[in-house]
């Protein structure tokens, strides 16, 4: 396969547990966006599992945390952060460092696509995770320890089946709860 210096999408992705989610194609949905869907909601909506109303003993699963997906573009088979992708990385520094986000701490899980080797994927991912903690620490002044940088490779595609879509490539950022 040919290989180029072109700039490719990595998604930035949030989980959310309610609200629209943001299309993957689309830069970073405004600020106050990204504040609403990484905060914590009040209920949690833990859904009960069994047999049915008052039948059997169900157990209780927590609600899975909020989430948006955001565009950051890398070179391909780089880690480095490009002008756009730290343009659109201030929306992110910018809700991290609001009230309502800064008693949290976030993991940031970098993925690749399956393009590559087992290895060499999992240390991109890694790169991208920490580029990305770097960036926000060194330009918003945020305490490295809210933020977890961790690497998956491409052990969780976004699209299983089309391995090699760009929309694979993506830092995913997940609230890890209260400091």
């Amino acid at each position: 396969m040919f290989r180029s210096k072109f700039l490719v999408p990595a998604v930035l992705a949030l989980t959310l547990s309610a609200g629209p989610v943001v299309a993957a194609d689309e830069m970073v949905p405004p600020t106050e966006t990204l504040i609403e869907g990484l905060k914590p909601k009040a209920d949690p909506g833990i859904r009960t599992r069994g047999f049915g109303p008052g039948r059997g003993v169900g157990f209780e699963e927590p609600a899975a945390p909020p989430s948006v997906d955001l565009r950051i573009l890398f070179e391909f088979g780089k880690a480095d952060l490009t002008e756009t992708a730290k343009a659109e990385l201030v929306k992110l520094g910018r809700a991290l460092t609001s009230t309502e986000l800064t008693p949290y701490r976030f993991e940031l899980g970098g993925h690749t696509d399956a393009v590559g080797s087992d290895a060499a994927n999992q240390d991109l991912s890694e790169r991208r995770a920490k580029s990305v903690r770097s960036y926000l620490a060194a330009t918003f002044g945020i305490d490295p320890a809210r933020l977890v940088a961790k690497g998956y490779g491409e052990s969780r595609l976004a699209l299983p089946n089309d391995p090699e879509n760009g929309k694979n490539r993506r830092v995913q950022i997940t609230n890890l709860g209260a400091r």
